[in-house]
């Protein structure tokens, strides 16, 4: 039986994500919403009599992860809309860009 993929599995970094029970790893660019390169790691072996990992549950859930992270330029973010800005700090006032 396959063992459930959650996302408090995985490890996120600035280019690449990580499941890290099987090693599968991620890569990425910034603002991309696609994956550059996936390592399986130890994703085809049942880890251990009660473990077995599903690639496609682990895919899955690295998509959503990578979704959710902003895509914007390096030092902003961008809104819903796709609009593109800066937040210098907290409360300060937001610079609108191209």
């Amino acid at each position: 039986m396959a063992t459930p993929v959650v996302p408090g599995q995985f490890a996120v970094s600035k280019n690449r994500i990580i499941h890290k029970p099987t090693t599968a790893t991620f890569s990425f660019e910034t603002g991309h919403t696609t994956f550059k390169s996936i390592n399986w790691g130890r994703a085809d072996e049942q880890l251990s009599s009660d473990l077995d990992y599903r690639k496609d549950d682990i895919i899955r859930v690295a998509q959503q992860l990578l979704s959710k992270r902003p895509i914007g330029r390096a030092g902003g973010t961008t809104n819903a809309w796709g609009d593109f800005f800066y937040i210098s700090a907290p409360g300060a006032r937001v610079l609108s860009g191209g």
